[in-house]
């Protein structure tokens, strides 16, 4: 099958830069956490330098677990989840540092939920 190299370039932290980075999910089908993340950036309107300031990281940091060049750690999940306003359990099932739940599935067993508070007080 042939296939086409193609470079393109794009400021960090730019709508550009995302954009290009969602494309090549798409084209290689790989859904990974840097794709969701992505998205929820995208659905707050906000660049990954604003992610990145919110969580108290750099954008480099932001941009390689985007990029699937580092995975993100319990700490970071949970800068994400205060950042973005949601559960730390979910952006830990998406990262699969937890497993994901299943359907009709209550929230979070006792376990876990000591687990996520240790890491929320990191």
């Amino acid at each position: 099958m042939p296939y086409v190299t193609f470079v393109i370039f794009a400021t960090k932290g730019s709508k550009l830069e995302t954009s290009v980075l969602k494309m090549c999910a798409i084209v290689t089908g790989m859904e990974t956490f840097g794709i969701w993340l992505l998205e929820e950036i995208d659905t707050r309107g906000w660049s990954m330098s604003e992610l990145a300031r919110r969580c108290g990281v750099t954008h480099a940091a932001i941009s390689k677990i985007v990029s699937g060049d580092r995975n993100p750690s319990a700490k970071m999940c949970v800068s994400i989840a205060r950042a973005f306003k949601m559960e730390s359990e979910e952006v830990l099932r998406h990262a699969g540092i937890l497993p994901q739940k299943p359907p009709d599935s209550p929230s979070l067993a006792t376990p876990i939920t000591g687990t996520i508070k240790q890491f929320e007080q990191l």
